[in-house]
């Protein structure tokens, strides 16, 4: 016996110092993560500020070149040593300027390099900027025999007339712009790529190990599946194979280039802290256990020893639900304490079994009572809604009101039993939305998506319902726009799990503790019943027990998700 208590004492009081040691490394860890992805966002902002700043400075020498009106082979020493003064002014921005005018003559400020190498790029890069004659146009990456590996920005050139005389292209220097992101983004355990909205890179940490290269091309580039799948990424924190293990990426929002900015990071030194504090909390755990060892044991024969003194004459009684008298007969002491535990056995006999009987008529008037409340206002206003689409000769929709109405008075009438299968609350919860959508017009739209297993199983008669209806009247309408209202529902294990979903206005948490502790529920004035969430979430309680009921998510301006969890085949 002393042992027995000994180990239920240790085990129960180590599972729940695990269960909470466990709790806050987690919350540790999640809050350590979200602060490590906000501090990469912010950077990754400052980041794509930068490259916009970069852009606008491109911007302004092209403009400030494009001012010129007249661009002619008698004015080429003038010309090329313009583009040569501006192109050594911003040498760490622009590689390499051309002027190319309509008669196809070229100017660079590399002018002997151009008449030695050429640029076939220029034709292609002309024409594209005759495309989008009044704005700033840029080109996906390209090799260059000029400028290397470079993105070409084009400006046209309009003389007084408006037409277009030339066009002012300045090929960056993509290796140059690396260079300066790198201090930002790039390091021995973190890297970055910059990709075009086409999936093409722009420029990328050449110095990282952490990206998979293809090495069978001279230079190597990296992998471009690789490449497809960091462009497919959602926007924020992402998590993807990589060659040496598991990669953190952080995706940027687009920048004024429409340039995606990837900042990656090796889930190791990621998480490094969260080692560290995973080490701290095991050291600690193990400190905490061989004291929780020793204080178990000395509290178990402190109390377990006057214990096996009470434990020799009442050895039969184990449980309360068959109850043993003691039968021995004596006319001491002993002969009385005998007799008061017998009269106290009878008597906790009966109180349990009233108390029994008086839970199972509560639970029984509670849910006719629930079951009994039909809205008044929400009658009038159908058949007022009715008798509107009466006056406008819309036939059809009065003949699909009358009957959605009748059908949902006649399966809430129904008494025969407190339990439906799921189809048949699903089709009064269609009913119910067909009669909302005529009074509101199409401002939510009901999608439901149930295995032919889930259907079948039973759940509590209007239990669905007026979680629907609180996701119309404060989720959807509030938001004064059209929404989406999602039911799900799926077996698993012996649990149906029932999942309504929507997209409207959400709430915060002080709202989500108000409406768990609010047994009134709010105003109900116009609604089918007066069956609220709390209401709802203690009948399923009492029907199938504490572990069973509603469960609430919810973000101001997302939305809300309230699971139902019952089981399959509760016991009787």
């Amino acid at each position: 016996m002393v042992w027995k208590l000994f180990v239920i004492l240790f085990v129960v009081t180590v599972a729940l110092f695990l269960g909470m040691a466990y709790k806050n490394y987690k919350d540790s860890e999640v809050l350590y993560k979200q602060v490590i992805t906000n501090d990469s966002k912010e950077l990754m902002v400052r980041t794509n500020q930068f490259i916009d700043a970069y852009v606008e400075n491109i911007k302004s020498i092209l403009s400030i070149l494009s001012a010129e009106r007249e661009w002619s082979q008698d004015k080429k020493e003038i010309i090329e040593s313009t583009l040569r003064r501006y192109g050594n002014l911003n040498q760490l921005n622009i590689k390499t300027l051309y002027v190319v005018t309509e008669n196809g003559e070229v100017f660079t400020n590399s002018q002997l390099y151009y008449d030695i190498l050429g640029n076939p790029n220029l034709p292609g890069l002309y024409q594209r900027a005759l495309e989008n004659a009044n704005a700033l146009t840029w080109s996906e990456p390209y090799n260059s025999l000029l400028s290397g590996r470079t993105v070409a920005f084009m400006k046209p050139v309009k003389d007084n007339n408006g037409h277009v005389s030339a066009v002012v292209i300045g090929e960056i220097d993509l290796e140059n712009l690396a260079i300066r992101l790198a201090p930002l983004l790039a390091g021995v355990h973190q890297t970055f790529v910059v990709i075009t909205q086409e999936g093409n890179i722009v420029t990328k940490d050449n110095q990282s190990l952490l990206l998979p290269y293809d090495n069978t091309v001279v230079p190597s580039r990296i992998q471009p599946a690789f490449v497809k799948r960091l462009s497919d990424l959602e926007y924020g924190y992402n998590e993807v194979e990589g060659p040496k293990g598991k990669l953190i990426i952080v995706k940027s929002l687009a920048n004024y280039l429409g340039w995606n900015l990837f900042s990656i990071y090796d889930e190791n030194y990621f998480y490094q802290s969260v080692s560290s504090l995973y080490t701290n909390a095991r050291n600690t755990l193990l400190l905490w256990v061989a004291a929780l060892f020793l204080c178990t044991l000395i509290i178990s024969r402190y109390f377990t020893n006057p214990i096996k003194k009470l434990v020799v004459k009442m050895n039969k009684v184990r449980t309360l639900d068959v109850p043993l008298k003691i039968l021995d007969v004596r006319n001491d002491e002993i002969g009385s304490l005998i007799t008061s535990y017998n009269l106290m056995m009878d008597r906790i006999v009966g109180l349990m079994n009233e108390r029994e009987q008086n839970a199972e008529r509560r639970k029984e008037l509670e849910i006719k009572m629930l079951q009994s409340q039909i809205g008044p206002h929400f009658l009038h206003n159908t058949l007022a809604c009715i008798h509107s689409l009466a006056q406008q000769e819309r036939i059809h929709e009065v003949e699909a009101t009358i009957r959605s109405l009748s059908g949902l008075l006649s399966y809430s009438f129904d008494k025969i039993s407190e339990k439906v299968q799921l189809r048949q609350e699903l089709e009064s919860i269609g009913m119910f939305v067909q009669i909302q959508s005529i009074r509101y017009g199409p401002h939510f739209d009901l999608q439901i998506d149930i295995s032919d297993e889930a259907r079948q199983c039973e759940i509590l008669k209007l239990s669905i319902q007026p979680i629907v209806e609180n996701a119309i009247f404060h989720g959807i309408l509030p938001t004064r726009k059209p929404g989406i209202i999602q039911i799900r529902a799926k077996v698993h294990g012996q649990s149906l799990f029932v999942y309504v979903a929507d997209n409207g206005v959400g709430m915060s948490k002080q709202k989500q503790q108000q409406l768990f502790n609010n047994r009134e529920g709010s105003n109900r004035k116009g609604r089918f019943n007066s069956i609220g969430f709390v209401n709802v979430h203690e009948r399923f309680r009492l029907h199938y027990g504490a572990p069973f009921g509603l469960k609430l998510i919810s973000k101001e301006g997302a939305g809300t998700v309230i699971r139902i969890k019952i089981p399959i085949h509760p016991n009787p």
